[in-house]
């Protein structure tokens, strides 16, 4: 691993490796590198990216199967430490870092001001704020233009999220095993150019979506892929572009709002594993 730090004309780094917990030192000479590609083989590491990553002055690429900003044990003093001692980074993307809330994890995602691709793990803090706000602030990052993230924790235990920040600048947003409430319902629809929503292996809290409530002004594709939704509710104005509909796996829906007919914009409906009646509406 270490000798790889001599190759300092590399652009592109794609290696297969296990047990590194972090961007060994020789790797900052790297000063011409711009996508590194690292399976890490399932390791129970995550390799922690602070602050070597913001030393890699041209870097633009990360893909890592298990990364984190910093130990998830670690001191707060060591992780602004940590921040401050690097440049603001030029990624553009960066998959797959596991994050929770914290000052440091909020602070974190400052330095990588022109992000336009994330994809991340939320796990629970040790100890989430009592308030409940205790989602990373993804607002920071206001040229993001698509969020994939994956909520890894107990709901039931620790209670649910009341605020969400999503930057005005998404056009792609991906949530998996996330709680959907009217609260977060309401924070995507005021996205102003989100064009794909897909909620996959998710949980609307109370099994209804009365999305009459709100209008998704740009949204072209909707997926709702093995969600517990049991009644749903639309307005012919709720989504007024809208293109394409996918529903997977939605067995407790009985039926497709009607008013999705009068949708001029509206091209394909698929239906797959669902109820029969979701199909014959």
């Amino acid at each position: 691993m270490e000798e790889i730090g001599s190759l300092f004309h590399l652009r592109f780094l794609s290696i297969h490796t296990r047990d590194v917990k972090a961007i060994p030192v020789s790797w900052l000479n790297l000063q011409n590198l711009e996508t590194l590609l690292i399976n890490t083989e399932y390791t129970e590491y995550n390799m922690v990216l602070l602050p070597r990553i913001l030393k890699l002055s041209k870097l633009k690429h990360v893909k890592i199967d298990t990364s984190c900003f910093f130990e998830k044990e670690e001191e707060e003093d060591n992780i602004q430490s940590r921040i401050l001692e690097g440049e603001n980074s030029k990624l553009t993307t960066l998959s797959t870092v596991y994050i929770s809330y914290s000052e440091g994890t909020n602070d974190a995602l400052k330095k990588f001001p022109n992000l336009q691709h994330l994809e991340c793990t939320i796990t629970m803090p040790e100890d989430p704020p009592t308030h409940g706000d205790w989602l990373p602030k993804f607002d920071v990052l206001n040229k993001l233009e698509s969020l994939i993230a994956v909520y890894s924790n107990s709901w039931d235990y620790y209670g649910y999220p009341i605020e969400y920040h999503f930057p005005t600048s998404l056009k792609e947003l991906r949530l998996y095993d996330i709680p959907v409430r009217p609260a977060l319902l309401s924070a995507i629809a005021a996205l102003p150019q989100l064009e794909i929503l897909d909620i996959i292996y998710s949980a609307f809290v109370e099994d209804k979506w009365y999305a009459s409530e709100d209008k998704y002004q740009s949204l072209k594709t909707l997926t709702l892929r093995k969600v517990n939704l049991s009644e749903w509710e639309v307005d012919r104005e709720t989504f007024p572009k809208l293109e394409e509909l996918i529903l997977e796996s939605c067995y407790k829906l009985m039926e497709i709002p009607s008013v999705f007919g009068d949708i001029d914009t509206l091209k394909s409906i698929q239906v797959v594993q669902s109820k029969r009646e979701v199909g014959d509406s």
